[in-house]
């Protein structure tokens, strides 16, 4: 997108984690450390915008020394930090030391949802809170004490379809869904059951919450998969980011879209270092 003001604007980056700032297999975020570094040195705000629990965002927020605010559970949650005032009017819960702000659908009406939707369709369907500790680190790599974390969910029901044709159950599933008022969207692993406008509406409404000295953020998104796609939609710069073996989720399309040439955080670091160039005007290394 074109910008003729000469002064800087002030611009914030939103991503994804799992497969995009981190690796998809081994979590690691290391070879983005120079982009976040540039970011860093020149008070960019990076906000996750991921289907990760608040639990375990707190703990990448501590671990790549991020303040926030973030975005958990597919847009079901804003979490925002507590030294940093909500505007006046806007309510919010005291959880894992920040102050959420609920947006969608309580986690038990999913569970149950999800029953019906199995029972309705003739699918088998497994979700996440059907799983142990143990078989939900089996299934993403996770170390037990962050699937732990894993599970502590509020507003989003990660699930497998257990045999027959995939896509098939995966369409009746989500029209049976959307009878329920609910919404059915892929990730980099499961699909996910959710009760909210997903990542964009949380996008929107976090930049609602936002202030911005220039009166308006620049907005750079990156993300992998089909979930993201909110979210890249509602981004001035949509950065999609390739899977492990080098594609890109087919399902997400959208005029403007920019393709990182390396998978995980290899190729997230070398999108934000060259719309850092762009953008500011300078040399991200500089």
């Amino acid at each position: 997108m074109a910008r003729t003001e000469t002064m800087k604007p002030h611009f914030l980056i939103i991503t994804d984690l799992d497969g995009t700032l981190l690796d998809a297999r081994t979590y690691a975020w290391e070879p983005a450390a120079p982009a976040l570094a540039a970011l860093k040195s020149r008070g960019v705000p990076v906000v996750f915008c991921t289907s990760k629990t608040l639990a375990e965002v707190v703990v990448w927020a501590e671990r790549l020394g991020l303040s926030g605010p973030h975005i958990v559970e597919n847009g079901g949650g804003i979490a925002w930090p507590r030294d940093l005032p909500l505007p006046e009017g806007v309510a919010g819960e005291i959880e894992e030391g920040w102050t959420i702000v609920p947006l969608g659908a309580p986690y038990d009406i999913l569970r149950a949802a999800l029953r019906d939707i199995a029972f309705e369709t003739g699918c088998r369907l497994s979700g996440l809170g059907d799983w142990t500790v143990e078989e939900l680190a089996a299934l993403t790599g996770l170390p037990a004490g962050e699937a732990e974390l894993a599970r502590r969910r509020r507003f989003d029901e990660p699930f497998r379809i257990v045999g027959g044709d995939e896509e098939a159950c995966g369409e009746a599933v989500r029209l049976s869904a959307a009878k329920r008022g609910l919404s059915v969207a892929r990730g980099g692993r499961f699909r996910h059951l959710f009760g909210h406008g997903g990542k964009g509406a949380a996008l929107e409404r976090l930049l609602d919450l936002l202030p911005c000295l220039s009166g308006r953020w620049l907005t750079v998104g990156l993300g992998d998969a089909e979930n993201d796609l909110p979210m890249l939609d509602v981004v001035d710069i949509p950065i999609l980011v390739p899977r492990p073996d080098g594609t890109y989720d087919p399902a997400v399309s959208l005029p403007g879209l920019r393709r990182a040439e390396k998978p995980g955080p290899e190729g997230w670091g070398r999108a934000v270092l060259s719309v850092l160039a762009e953008v500011i005007g300078e040399s991200a290394n500089g």
